[in-house]
């Protein structure tokens, strides 16, 4: 009878131990979490913790906030408009760069000699009583070579960035003669996007 009890509570605890549900760390892969991936772009993207693969949620990108800066080179309006168009332009070439370039370097070694060879000569009289001719010649030779090393180093980059827009993040003036610009993509606008461009 001893044995029974020992038997039923042994297999209770090993029932128990099988219904038990393991824990997952599953806030961590809900989460927004912002990565500086260059001092200048900032990409903020979810379901990506460390336990995200046990969960079956997807690491992807929600959002992209890439800014720059631009000197307006005064205080107009044509001015600081000129300006922050141009810290625009350069936001999302930041994003371009960032996809990806295109590295091309190229070395010359170059060897230049000239060798150069100056002669002169003159007569000299003294006076017409006496004549004296002084015959005076200088002869000069003079080499110069010269090693010239060139290392270019070209990058490009092209890409269709799509979906990006300008965002209005506090005033566009952050210096004396300094305008910013951030442009931002984001999850919903580009499927808002795709969703029109499949409109017939």
């Amino acid at each position: 009878m001893k044995s029974r009890y020992i038997l039923v509570a042994s297999l209770a605890v090993t029932l128990a131990a099988c219904n038990r549900t393991p824990k997952v760390d599953t806030v961590r892969s809900e989460e927004l979490q912002k990565s500086m991936v260059t001092p200048e772009i900032e990409v903020t993207h979810s379901g990506c913790g460390t336990m995200s693969q046990w969960v079956g949620r997807k690491c992807r990108i929600v959002r992209i906030d890439s800014t720059a800066t631009a000197p307006s080179n005064g205080g107009s309006n044509v001015n600081r408009d000129n300006a922050y168009r141009y810290a625009c332009m350069r936001a999302l070439a930041q994003v371009s760069n960032w996809k990806g370039q295109r590295v091309e370097n190229s070395r010359v070694v170059e060897s230049t000699g000239t060798s150069n060879e100056v002669s002169s000569s003159k007569e000299q009289q003294t006076s017409a009583d006496r004549a004296a001719n002084y015959d005076a010649a200088v002869r000069e030779n003079s080499n110069d070579t010269k090693w010239v090393i060139t290392d270019i180093i070209r990058t490009n980059s092209a890409h269709f960035v799509s979906a990006m827009k300008p965002i209005r993040d506090g005033s566009p003036v952050v210096g004396a003669q300094e305008v910013k610009c951030t442009q931002r993509w984001d999850e919903t606008d580009a499927n808002l996007l795709n969703m029109a461009t499949n409109i017939q």
